[in-house]
């Protein structure tokens, strides 16, 4: 089982279909500098390799504020 850093999970469950989303205002700030980093990150050193940081990092950070993933695909509704 996975611990969270933080009191409340940033990213949760999507509604339909299997990931994450942003859960609460924290989640969206997060994915909203996210975006910005790879935008000021791309414009000052375009590349695969800016990508592949920016990917690294946002998926650290959503592995270490998230619940599990989940959602209802190939489970019964029961």
């Amino acid at each position: 089982m996975r611990t969270r850093i933080t009191r409340t999970a940033w990213f949760g469950p999507r509604r339909f279909g299997w990931g994450l989303s942003p859960a609460s205002w924290q989640g969206w700030i997060a994915l909203a500098v996210w975006t910005a980093a790879l935008v000021v990150g791309l414009t000052l050193w375009p590349g695969v390799t800016t990508t592949i940081v920016c990917l690294a990092g946002l998926t650290i950070l959503i592995l270490l504020t998230s619940d599990p993933p989940g959602g209802s695909f190939g489970r019964s509704s029961r």
